[in-house]
Parts: structure tokens; sequence; C-alpha cells
């Protein structure tokens, strides 16, 4: 059985823009792609049955219609960026025998975003 987590309820006009055809066209050309190295969060449309099936994404029912729509965000927590920021700081610093500016760190905590990103 499907239980929703978050479900949306919409009443629309009968119109000619919200047919099945027109809508499922829009639906397929923003499909779900799960995130990649450097993203943070992607969304797309799935199947209302389950993911794996990539034929219908729309499920008619007596005029009622049903849509999935899918997000995965990838979560970095604040205490391991701050961790590995700090270790940076540290070997850039005696490297440098001197404290980085507030820009300096700025860009070591990009840095330490996109190394972290793909392992999260």
């Amino acid at each position: 059985m499907l239980w929703f987590k978050n479900a949306i309820i919409y009443q629309l006009n009968n119109d000619s823009l919200f047919n099945k055809d027109t809508i499922e066209k829009a639906i397929k050309s923003h499909l779900f792609t799960p995130c990649g190295n450097l993203d943070t969060t992607k969304m797309g449309w799935v199947s209302p049955y389950n993911d794996n099936n990539q034929s219908d994404f729309i499920v008619d029912m007596q005029g009622h219609l049903l849509l999935r729509i899918k997000k995965e965000t990838k979560i970095l927590p604040a205490p391991v960026i701050k961790q590995t920021l700090l270790e940076k700081i540290d070997k850039q610093e005696q490297a440098l025998s001197r404290k980085l500016t507030k820009n300096e760190k700025a860009s070591l905590k990009d840095e330490v975003m996109i190394d972290l990103m793909p392992r999260a």
C-alpha cells in the first residue's frame, strides 16, 4: 500500500492545457536524475508506481490525475565541514607562517565543500 509523506491536491478547471497528453509530454522533459558529485539537490518526475517503471508517469482514475515528484538532497553536517576546514587552515597557516585572511578562509571553505560533496 502506498502512503504519502507529503500530498498536495490541486483542483483545476477543464482546459485544453491540462489534458493528460500535454502534461505527460511536459513531465518527460523533466525526469528525475540522481545527484551528481557536486549537486546538493535534484528534483524530477518519477512513476507513481515505483522508481524503476519509466513508462507511466501519470495515473488517470476517473478524470483524476496522480503524479509523483522525487527530491534527493545531499547533506553535509556542519561539524564535519568545520573540522576539515580547521585542519586545512592550520596546514596553510603553518606553510605560510602567518594568519590567513578572511577571503582566504572563505576560499578554503569552498574547496572543502567541493572536496566533501562527492562523499556526502
